[in-house]
């Protein structure tokens, strides 16, 4: 089976006999994991490498990993004595939170999501 490896220095693809798979100017290492892609689907698509096209149809459509970042939001409240709603958050910003009241209700949001690599 034929694999795509990124090395500290670019990608190579990989033959199962450890030997590296060259493009048409004898190349075997690529910058990009596009060009190596294009040497990888070069090689798999001649004939004699149905098995291979088969496996490689498989690895792609296998699902990313991501890891989904959230977090939660506890809600509290306190009573403010004021003459509008500017100067209730005033008051309530210069407040301890000791002074705020535990509601029960929890919520939560999603901050980020990120793919996971082996790298």
């Amino acid at each position: 089976m034929l694999e795509i490896i990124k090395t500290n220095d670019g990608y190579m693809v990989q033959k199962d006999d450890g030997d590296y798979i060259c493009d048409t100017n004898g190349d075997n290492l690529f910058d990009t994991f596009e060009d190596a892609s294009a040497v990888f689907w070069g090689f798999a698509h001649t004939p004699s490498n149905q098995i291979i096209r088969d496996a490689v149809g498989k690895a792609l459509n296998k699902p990313k990993t991501f890891k989904v970042w959230a977090r939660d939001i506890a809600y509290h409240y306190a009573f403010v004595e004021a003459a509008d709603e500017d100067e209730a958050l005033d008051k309530a910003l210069e407040m301890d939170g000791s002074e705020f009241i535990h509601s029960n209700k929890i919520d939560w949001q999603i901050d980020t999501v990120e793919e996971v690599t082996n790298e």
